[in-house]
């Protein structure tokens, strides 16, 4: 209870008394003066007087008790309300506790329940701290097994390595033995066979040096890997574009080897690609390739390439005039050899001396320091009728107007080769000559 709810019944109860007192006095005065209401005898006039100014003191007491007491004006006003209210409060609440009284022993299992969970999860650890010592004791014999496995491992390679040399020792003991035994029938047979051909041959043997004789008045009108032409071809045509410039260089080669005095072949050509043995994808078997299939292998190489590539068609054999002539093909990579204005090589010559030692010595300058530095950066030589290479591209005005330069000193000089214009692997080097001061 609230210091205001007891001020409240203490005035309230102050009231009740002071009600009491001023109508019993007020009821006093009226009977004394013998008042009459509404023609009422004066009794019942104070006795209705009395009532009525008691009630209107009751109602300004309860007025006032609301003004002033928000707990009294809330009990006159609501107070059957509250009293419904509190019943079913009372009734939840009853029910509130009794759920908490059942909570409670729920709260109390359920920490029995943790109790018990805790002292599982301990012995779990110790379970688990027990079982990775023996993981860890299990490890380090596993760790020990696989030491000892690959060292087992390492001596069963070994030992199938040595079965295996030996087993390979037996099997070629074997196959040199049937090489051996077949080789044995095979010379029987070639023994017989040359037996047979012995007595033909030294019959034939007359012939055949009036045969050789004969061939040696022939005309070698290409040596063994003689250039007979070439052709810059470049990868990136298509195989068709390829092969057809092949078969061109082959007619341009049979040409060149007819107007010599080469036979024309069955192919219509004077020229002949070199045979070439290949083993066949069917059968297994060996066999040589026909013209075809080597242009095909040709086409191919160079489809692979990269760039351009220089196509050579070489003499495959000294070619006799009235036969045939055997050709390869040679392939080279076109590469950029010399930019100009670069060096190729340098000389010291003698200004004083004679202008046709001056010419002698600028010719073997090309013949020899130019020539081994063009072939040595990856200059394709040429070689004339006799075999000789050739990189070296000059006109006669040129050389006579370089010997009057030189002569013209009067003193020893350094001549310097410059390659002329852009130099390829299949160019001719074209060089200007520059004359200074040796260095």
């Amino acid at each position: 209870m609230t210091w205001r709810t007891i001020v409240a019944i203490a005035v309230f109860v102050g009231v009740c008394g002071f009600i009491a007192y001023w109508g019993d006095m007020l009821g006093r005065r009226l009977g004394k003066r013998r008042l009459s209401l509404f023609g009422m005898r004066p009794r019942y006039t104070a006795i209705v007087t009395t009532t009525i100014t008691g009630m209107i003191i009751a109602i300004l007491t309860i007025s006032f008790m609301m003004i002033a007491s928000e707990q009294a004006r809330i009990l006159i006003l609501q107070g059957e309300k509250l009293i419904r209210q509190n019943k079913v409060y009372r009734k939840e609440y009853i029910a509130a506790k009794e759920a908490i009284e059942r909570a409670t022993k729920e709260l109390t299992r359920q920490q029995e329940f943790v109790a018990e969970a805790r002292r599982k999860a301990e012995d779990a650890v110790k379970q688990r701290d027990k079982l990775v010592a023996e993981i860890a004791s299990l490890r380090k014999d596993l760790k020990t097994l696989k030491s000892d496995l690959s060292r087992n491992r390492a001596e069963l390679e070994q030992r199938k390595a040595e079965l295996a040399h030996s087993n390979e020792q037996l099997r070629q003991a074997k196959a040199e033995l049937a090489a051996r035994l077949i080789e044995v029938e095979k010379r029987k047979k070639e023994v017989a066979e040359l037996a047979k051909r012995a007595e033909a041959y030294w019959g034939s043997l007359e012939a055949k040096g009036r045969q050789y004789a004969a061939m040696r008045q022939k005309t070698v009108i290409f040596r063994s890997n003689q250039e007979i032409v070439r052709k810059v071809v470049n990868c990136a045509d298509s195989k068709a574009n390829i092969r057809s410039q092949l078969v061109s260089l082959l007619n341009e080669a049979s040409q060149r080897a007819e107007t010599l005095g080469a036979k024309v072949g069955e192919n219509g050509r004077a020229v002949e690609i070199y045979p070439k043995e290949i083993v066949s994808s069917n059968s297994g078997q060996r066999r040589f390739a026909t013209e075809a299939e080597n242009i095909d292998a040709v086409v191919d190489e160079i489809s692979e390439g990269i760039g351009t590539v220089v196509v050579r068609l070489i003499s495959a054999d000294n070619a006799i005039e009235g036969e045939t002539t055997l050709v390869d093909f040679v392939l080279n990579y076109n590469r950029l050899i010399y930019a100009p204005g670069d060096e190729v090589a340098s000389t010291i010559i003698n200004g004083n001396a004679s202008r046709g030692e001056i010419l002698g010595q600028l010719i073997s300058f090309l013949k020899g320091e130019v020539r081994s530095a063009a072939i040595g950066k990856g200059v394709i030589p040429t070689y004339d009728e006799d075999g000789q290479m050739s990189v070296v591209e000059i006109p006669g005005e040129q050389l006579l107007e370089t010997v009057d330069k030189i002569k013209s000193t009067g003193k020893p000089v350094e001549v310097r080769a410059i390659a002329k214009t852009q130099i390829w692997s299949a160019d001719p080097v074209t060089l200007n000559f520059i004359i200074g001061e040796p260095s």
